[in-house]
């Protein structure tokens, strides 16, 4: 399971690539290096990744200032390969 801090398009539907593994007190804008003119945030959701999915994972590099980075997170190219 891997969770999406999303913002939404004019129509609700999250839209991100960019997804952390585990949610934790660490796991937030400054953990995640992002500041709000990059992601409104506007809720939390859970996906399981499809088998066989490429992935990039690593940690999220500082942005300076309190977006200092650190937290694990994950980017995937094709978000069809999101299952709800």
């Amino acid at each position: 399971m891997v969770t999406r801090k999303d913002s939404c398009d004019s129509e609700g539907n999250a839209s991100g690539r960019y997804l952390f593994p585990t949610f934790t007190n660490y796991t937030n804008r400054a953990g995640l290096a992002l500041p709000p003119s990059w992601n409104s945030i506007s809720g939390l959701i859970q996906f399981q990744i499809r088998p066989g999915t490429k992935y990039i994972y690593g940690r999220a590099a500082s942005q300076g200032g309190v977006y200092r980075g650190g937290s694990n997170q994950m980017y995937i190219n094709n978000i069809n390969n999101l299952m709800p």
